[in-house]
């Protein structure tokens, strides 16, 4: 068969030199992973979908201190296990203080090395072998069989285990939240953003979730998020379970300035325009191009009234080649021209709010809420002309929706 099908040949090849590669290494791992101390543990929780800014967030020495001390600071239902294990595929294997807090490449690979007993394991790679003669490619092969396999014979074990991920995975979950599990597992999802409402363009227009959200939402036995949902939000339409927690940035507040500064310091939240966005969309670059040109008219209105000034911003995200080159351009000439000053993406958002007078962010930025959180004065901002494109509510989470430039001229004036 391998010789009429040479991509069949090729194919089984490489799965076979998987399935080589992970019994050769079975060994040498478990001497690298000798000091982590998982013997009679009962619980665990395996978080997903984590970026590596998120798991390191506000680290230049690259620990997880902060990640761990904004999850022991939540009231989540996920906390307290024996171990906790964070996937994140440009990490290959980081402790945090303990041996039993572990950031690893793969989760599964991690658990069939560390928590399968050889019985288990022989099983699974008997298994394997069979399944190399499937038409499918090393990702189907490796997701589809051998993840599903190590999640089995993990669940047999009978652990008490959270699964844990973010609304990133709400398109396409890892299988291990789709396989039959018993009572003792339980599935959670982080929602740590609230810009995930549709913004419609008319009243009449339907909101339309793609199946595949819906369908996988169903799989979630409890969801955490910033406020309570907006009656256009996926979590009110589907009647998922939820726990509002407060702000989710995968670091808590910390370095709080007090201090009365001599400045009119205004915050601006950007949501970063994709290159690739269409123009009907309202994070179209356009429209935050105006938002900019807006924002810094009303602190041209503001010095004419005598007073210092300062309009600093925020990224949302580290810039990159994903994100518009008229926008970033745009805002580079606003910088050297002194009319705006940029922070880093991971500046602190809570040190930099506090420091602020009023915080500005587009429909319907997180941010806006943590602004809220720390009795700051804040709102949402949108152009005029993008106004007139969208159906906008006066209110979204009890932060005010400014339209035009008069309205923000007279929110910001003291």
């Amino acid at each position: 068969m391998f010789n009429k099908h040479p991509k069949l040949f090729l194919s089984a090849i490489v799965k076979f030199s998987f399935v080589f590669v992970l019994v050769a290494t079975i060994k040498p791992l478990q001497f690298f992973t000798r000091h982590f101390c998982y013997s009679k543990v009962r619980t665990m929780t395996l978080v997903y979908s984590l970026t590596k800014d998120q798991i390191f967030a506000l680290s230049n020495k690259r620990n997880i201190h902060e990640l761990m001390n904004f999850f022991r600071s939540k009231t989540f239902d996920f906390n307290s296990p024996e171990v906790f294990v964070i996937e994140n595929r440009s990490i290959f294997i980081r402790n945090y203080t303990d041996c039993r807090t572990v950031v690893v490449f793969d989760i599964p690979i991690f658990l069939f090395i560390q928590h399968l007993d050889a019985n288990q394991r022989n099983r699974i790679i008997r298994q394997l072998i069979v399944g190399i003669k499937q038409n499918s490619s090393l990702i189907k092969f490796k997701q589809d069989l051998f993840d599903k396999l190590v999640y089995q014979q993990f669940f047999q074990k009978g652990l008490g285990v959270n699964l844990v991920t973010t609304q990133t995975h709400l398109n396409k979950l890892p299988i291990v939240f789709q396989i039959k599990k018993g009572s003792q597992v339980k599935t959670f999802m982080l929602w740590y953003s609230v810009n995930s409402i549709p913004i419609l363009r008319s009243v009449s227009d339907k909101v339309d979730y793609p199946k595949s959200f819906i369908e996988n939402l169903s799989y979630i036995g409890m969801n955490y998020v910033w406020t309570e949902p907006d009656p256009l939000d996926i979590l009110s339409l589907t009647g998922a379970k939820y726990k509002v927690v407060g702000s989710i940035m995968f670091y808590t507040p910390k370095n709080i300035i007090q201090a009365q500064l001599n400045e009119f310091r205004i915050l601006i939240l950007d949501v970063t325009p994709l290159f690739n966005l269409p123009t009907d969309s309202i994070y179209n670059y356009k429209y935050a191009i105006e938002f900019l040109d807006d924002i810094i008219l009303a602190g041209e209105y503001l010095k004419s009234k005598l007073l210092k000034v300062e309009l600093v911003l925020k990224p949302k995200r580290r810039y990159s080649n994903i994100h518009h080159g008229l926008y970033k351009k745009h805002l580079e000439n606003l910088e050297k021209n002194n009319l705006i000053k940029s922070l880093p993406f991971s500046s602190n958002i809570y040190t930099e709010t506090s420091r602020s007078k009023i915080v500005i962010s587009p429909p319907f930025s997180s941010g806006a809420l943590i602004a809220k959180e720390m009795n700051v004065k804040t709102c949402y901002y949108v152009p005029s002309i993008t106004a007139r494109n969208f159906e906008l509510p006066a209110l979204m989470h009890g932060t005010p929706v400014l339209k035009g430039l008069t309205e923000l001229i007279r929110f910001v004036t003291p």
